[in-house]
């Protein structure tokens, strides 16, 4: 050993010291002379004595066979005198008696000492009783489920890190069709119907990505390559080298059975009350229950009157709708967990705990006579979050074709006076953005920062602006924003720059119009998001929610689009046309310009004239208008 700058004694009294205090036994042993057979102790540290309960004076002299118990620990030190004789080193376990007699495993590593005479040995090791007890004890519960999985009658089979099926026992492989062993090897993807790959695979990477169990339908491959029905359970268990392997559970589903029936669904989640359940501590409860209160108010007030809601197990609200497709449902889901993040917002919950994601689905249930309304949810319910994985990968791969798709559409807005054309909204088309929005709720708050459906839409006014200018025109630019933006500082930092590295002639006719403004918010918050914007843009709208006036600041309104929603406007009562033309008188008196916007028809617009309206958009003229790429 290179010692360096200690000397000799210094570091054996280092290194003696050291091993006296640790865990780590020291033995010399020593052959009288090359025909003996024993091995006589001629030191032992401080370990080796508190490990056998001997002195030092008890041990030196001592014949290593003496210390050895019964017929085990003498055949072993058969083997260590043979080594001695030799002269080679050896790994073993030696059992040996303690001073009051219990036995205690000795864990030994026995290296010759070189150019020394008499012949020497050192022995280096510790009490390894109770680690191989536990050992021990491990492999007889290894044995005991390996003799569960073969005998146990559900199909079950273990997959490797790899996805390699390591081991099934025989009743997935008469299941399959498999003689014993015959699936050890094969993929277990592949073992899926092709069809079904898609949705287990996603299934699958979300299992990797939260590390939960999670159960799906699919259609396994039998050897002879037909296809049987069954639900599967995937458990996940990690090992001591933090290799990960599955255990899959496999439940038969019968080819015949009960009726089945469709039910379209949406499920509302409330992901923001975890995302800082940690940080609230004690806090966490009241607030939780407070929000799930305030939730459920929104759901119910929703929800139309043959639409059944109730709240699930895992501190969600499932939403049976009556009558709507499935694509409807998803975006009815997504209004709903809208206005579900407003009402906690505007309630003084921080952006991140208001955070709510929403997901639909078609789902089959079975039709059993007398079933409960709650057993037809728990099922529903059930099935749906076995669907979760799918439905986020389907969302994923639709915002990602959003954002290559640069197909939009123009909004006429039109003089109420003139009919001319005063201005243009700039939007995706309907369908693709109900689609957009539906996909972005369905996501978790991760997800959602990868994408920015007002920054894609500024993107196209932005284009729309330039082939104006290059004509000659002079129209506004109308964008929707959302006030979800200037809840993530990333967000709206990114859309600012965006907005300050426009041309300064788009950004003299740019019109961002809020929307989603939360009831509650203190006006003083709303001031100071519009004046962040307010210098990269003509003017800002602000979308009112019905016939009311926007909750902002009336310094706000002077120069500024108040957008009403002329959906909500169709066939007004005289009640109605009452509280519009107040609306109308409040926001001139403020110098603001109201805009009744996807108004139905030009004939619907005539009776909106009178009472004050400055512009319109019309539903025909937008479905007449050409689609722009």
């Amino acid at each position: 050993m290179q010692h360096g700058l200690i000397d000799d004694t210094s570091l054996q009294r280092m290194v003696y010291e050291t091993l006296d205090h640790s865990d780590d036994c020291v033995l010399v042993l020593e052959k009288a002379s090359d025909a003996a057979d024993d091995l006589t102790v001629i030191a032992a540290n401080d370990a080796f004595c508190r490990a056998s309960g001997f002195g030092h004076e008890e041990l030196i002299a001592q014949q290593l066979r003496a210390l050895a118990a019964d017929e085990v620990g003498q055949s072993r030190c058969d083997e260590l005198e043979q080594a001695a004789r030799d002269r080679r080193p050896v790994r073993c376990e030696l059992l040996c008696r303690r001073k009051n007699g219990s036995p205690f495993w000795f864990g030994l590593h026995m290296m010759p000492a070189r150019d020394h005479a008499p012949t020497s040995f050192v022995v280096l090791g510790r009490d390894i009783t109770e680690s191989l007890r536990a050992r021990q004890q491990q492999a007889a519960i290894q044995g005991l489920l390996a003799k569960v999985f073969l005998a146990v009658k559900a199909p079950v089979a273990i997959i490797a890190h790899d996805g390699l099926i390591q081991m099934s026992n025989p009743a997935l492989d008469e299941l399959l069709g498999y003689p014993p062993g015959g699936l050890v090897g094969k993929s277990a993807m592949e073992c899926n119907a092709p069809s079904m790959r898609p949705s287990i695979q996603a299934a699958r990477e979300r299992q990797i990505a939260d590390g939960r169990d999670y159960t799906a339908a699919t259609k396994l491959l039998r050897a002879d390559g037909s296809e049987v029905s069954v639900e599967i359970t995937s458990t996940t268990v990690q090992r001591e080298d933090l290799r990960r392997f599955r255990i899959i559970t496999v439940l038969p589903r019968p080819e015949s059975g009960p009726a089945m029936s469709v039910r379209v669904a949406g499920k509302i989640k409330m992901i923001g009350l975890e995302e800082v359940k940690e940080s609230l501590g004690p806090r966490w409860n009241a607030m939780a229950e407070r929000a799930m209160a305030s939730a459920e108010h929104v759901i119910r007030q929703r929800c139309g009157p043959r639409d059944i809601c109730t709240r699930t197990a895992d501190g969600g609200f499932l939403i049976c709708f009556s009558d709507c497709s499935e694509d409807e449902a998803a975006l009815r889901a997504a209004a709903i967990a809208r206005d579900v993040r407003n009402k906690l917002i505007g309630e003084g919950d921080t952006p991140a705990a208001a955070n709510v994601s929403s997901i639909a689905a078609s789902i089959e249930v079975p039709d059993i006579p007398g079933q409960s309304t709650d057993a037809i949810a728990a099922i529903i319910d059930e099935r749906i979050n076995t669907r979760l994985a799918q439905i986020e990968a389907q969302a994923r791969d639709t915002l990602k074709a959003a954002l290559q798709n640069r197909t939009y559409r123009f909004e006429q807005v039109h003089s109420r006076r003139t009919r001319d054309v005063v201005a243009q909204f700039v939007k995706l088309q309907v369908d693709e953005e109900n689609r957009v929005l539906a996909a972005y709720s369905a996501l978790s708050t991760a997800d959602r920062q990868n994408f920015d459906l007002d920054l894609l839409v500024l993107g196209h006014a932005a284009d729309q602006a330039l082939a104006q200018i290059a004509s000659g025109g002079s129209r506004l630019i109308m964008v929707n924003l959302d006030f979800d933006v200037f809840l993530d500082r990333r967000r709206i930092e990114r859309y600012i720059g965006a907005c300050a590295a426009l041309d300064p002639r788009l950004r003299e006719r740019l019109v961002p119009v809020l929307y989603g403004i939360p009831k509650g918010l203190p006006k003083s918050r709303m001031l100071e998001c519009v004046l962040r914007i307010r210098p990269y843009c003509h003017t800002v709208g602000f979308e009112a929610d019905g016939l009311e006036t926007p909750p902002v600041d009336f310094s706000l309104l002077s120069g500024a689009n108040v957008v009403l929603r002329g959906e909500r406007l169709a066939r007004p009562s005289a009640r109605d046309m009452e509280r519009l033309r107040q609306l109308n008188d409040e926001l001139h008196m403020h110098h603001a310009h109201v805009l009744a916007r996807q108004v139905p028809t030009w004939s619907d617009v005539q009776q909106l004239s009178k009472a004050g309206i400055d512009m319109v958009s019309v539903v025909t003229d937008d479905r007449d208008a050409g689609t722009h790429v």
